[in-house]
């Protein structure tokens, strides 16, 4: 843990005040006031940052609160999961959606910074700001993703199973019942109660012959297995869309969490096209200063050449 240097900082400030003609007391209020008014004065970017914050806390709450029952199958049903789902997913949603105009906020003001340089230690730190809490966002959301993952295997398991038994011959030959029994089929009470024969006495006027019974019961056994299938394929329709925007939301996820990387990629591309161009522009004056450096060395070989000749010649 780091120390804590307020009062060496306080003593520093006092022996340079005193230095200055400032006394410890003018200084004192001086510090009050600056404290008072940093309490008081709140902007519209740090209102709109504690809001954000106080909403990832209360999902990060959520979530852990949640969590356990959420993965384990048989803690609750699956109308519980799929609205614990959607309330994380829409918080999510306004949460990065917030985190994103904060950004924007915070970039507006690093541009403005460049003209203000008193401004630019405010910019700094509105943009760790909006870094911690887009880090703090995406590690909830990662959480959050696990535990979805965790369902989606889950349901896949469950679906496997019961397609096997569904295949194997002990369920094929327990869904073919001997002729004239009762049928059953699993899964279908509520159809059977709606379908179901008035065994009541009937007066004589009314009873059927065996012939039309025998097919009135089978009209109503291909009328609920119809049902049956109909539902069968409504549940797999409504199971690939649930499983479809799982994916689509892992996706995003996905695609949050690689966004900073690449903006940190795009930021070093930058980085490395002005490097390059600085040392074209460098390589330009290297290439520049040898030829004139060759040209100075052409000319000190003629005149030395010059002056030996004229030498030879004057003493000869």
């Amino acid at each position: 843990m780091p120390d804590d240097r307020s009062e060496d900082f306080w003593q520093a400030a006092v022996v340079g005040g005193q230095q200055t003609g400032i006394t410890e007391a003018h200084l004192r209020k001086l510090r009050n006031n600056r404290v008072l008014l940093s309490l008081s004065s709140v902007t519209d970017f740090t209102a709109s940052a504690q809001q954000v914050a106080k909403t990832i806390q209360q999902l990060t709450l959520f979530v852990a609160t949640h969590r356990r029952d959420y993965v384990q199958p048989g803690r609750c049903s699956e109308g519980e999961r799929d609205a614990i789902e959607e309330q994380v997913a829409v918080s999510i949603k306004a949460c990065t959606q917030n985190v994103a105009k904060l950004k924007d906020g915070a970039a507006a003001d690093v541009k403005s910074a460049a003209a203000q340089p008193g401004r630019q230690q405010l910019a700094t730190h509105r943009l760790g700001m909006v870094l911690l809490l887009s880090e703090r966002l995406q590690a909830i959301g990662s959480v959050f993703d696990q535990c979805r993952s965790a369902r989606f295997q889950q349901k896949a398991q469950q679906e496997a199973a019961a397609k096997r038994r569904r295949l194997s011959p002990m369920s094929l030959q327990a869904s073919s019942p001997p002729v004239g029994s009762r049928r059953q089929f699993p899964g279908a009470a509520d159809v059977q109660q709606r379908l179901q024969f008035d065994e009541s006495p009937a007066s004589p006027d009314l009873e059927l012959a065996p012939q039309q019974q025998a097919q009135l019961q089978q009209e109503s056994l291909d009328l609920q297995r119809e049902l049956l299938a109909r539902g069968d394929a409504v549940n797999a329709v409504e199971r690939s869309v649930r499983e479809v925007a799982t994916l689509s939301s892992l996706f995003s996820a996905q695609v949050m969490q690689q966004a900073e990387q690449i903006e940190q990629l795009y930021s070093e591309a930058v980085q490395a096209t002005a490097d390059i161009a600085s040392g074209n522009v460098h390589l330009t004056k290297a290439i520049r200063y040898n030829t004139s450096t060759r040209k100075i060395m052409l000319v000190i070989l003629l005149l030395a050449s010059a002056s030996l000749l004229f030498w030879d010649w004057f003493y000869s």
